[in-house]
């Protein structure tokens, strides 16, 4: 699995898939009337969470 950030109008996103085609389905399953502008695979292990209302 690889780790790829996603850029849409109200913000950025973390979605994992095997490759750019699979994270893109993952993140549209979870949030399909999201439009995605930018995608990017990352190498980083961790990541910061700001501001979270609900898991």
């Amino acid at each position: 699995m690889k780790i790829f950030v996603i850029e849409t109008r109200n913000g950025k996103y973390v979605s994992f898939g095997n490759d750019e085609k699979g994270a893109k389905i993952n993140f549209t399953m979870e949030l399909p009337n999201e439009k995605i502008r930018k995608i990017r695979e990352t190498n980083e292990k961790t990541f910061q969470i700001i501001d979270i209302d609900e898991f």
